[in-house]
């Protein structure tokens, strides 16, 4: 699980232990979706749920 208060208000990042994977805020995943985004699978972080664009 990720923890807000340690993002620093960022939308899109890296974890230094899981480098094979972007973390992005639900804005970005809301973003990608409205515009249409294929190809990308978004992953809770809080392991509840996959979204597959």
């Amino acid at each position: 699980m990720v923890d807000p208060s340690k993002t620093e208000g960022k939308h899109i990042f890296r974890l230094k232990k899981h480098l094979g994977s972007i973390i992005v805020s639900e804005e970005v995943k809301r973003r990608f979706e409205d515009i249409g985004v294929t190809g990308a699978i978004f992953e809770s972080v809080n392991g509840d749920e996959q979204t597959v664009a």
